[in-house]
């Protein structure tokens, strides 16, 4: 299939970053990878904001999620997860242009709310995380990311 084939690419040479991002992070969507190689590289063309959104968009997405039992993400998990990968993701790329902090910190707050991402035809996702997964998920999510610095959070 397309994945031992790729892995097998990945073989026998060493390959440029852009190489890497084009052919290898950016098409099995390892979206953590591209966030890290474009940080890494100092990517700073004039997109270079609205792609680490994209980016960041694409990580955040419930769309993205894999579940273990093959059930349906609720919301609850969703904001769970993608708190969690802020956590991990943002504290790896912080303070770097890549984690936009305000964007990131809104999609994690809409996602919450139901109010993101919009599906296809039918508006945003109405169910609401809130009960399940508070603020202070949220919260915790961007104080780990920013190393435990509240006045990191704010800039």
């Amino acid at each position: 299939g397309g994945t031992e084939a790729a892995l097998a690419a990945l073989g026998g040479e060493l390959h440029s970053l852009a190489a890497l991002y084009n052919q290898f992070a950016y098409p099995y969507e390892m979206w953590d990878l591209c966030l890290e190689m474009m940080e890494f590289s100092q990517y700073s063309e004039q997109d270079a904001d609205e792609q680490f959104i994209g980016l960041w968009d694409r990580l955040l997405d419930p769309a993205g999620f894999r579940v273990v039992d093959g059930s349906a993400v609720t919301a609850a998990t969703a904001v769970k997860e993608a708190a969690r990968r802020v956590a991990e993701v943002g504290a790896r790329l912080y303070p770097g242009r890549s984690f936009p902090i305000a964007h990131v910190a809104l999609r994690l707050h809409l996602l919450q709310a139901g109010l993101w991402p919009e599906a296809p035809g039918r508006g945003p996702v109405q169910e609401r995380a809130a009960e399940a997964a508070g603020a202070e998920t949220i919260a915790e999510a961007l104080m780990k990311a920013c190393h435990e610095s509240a006045e990191r959070c704010l800039e």
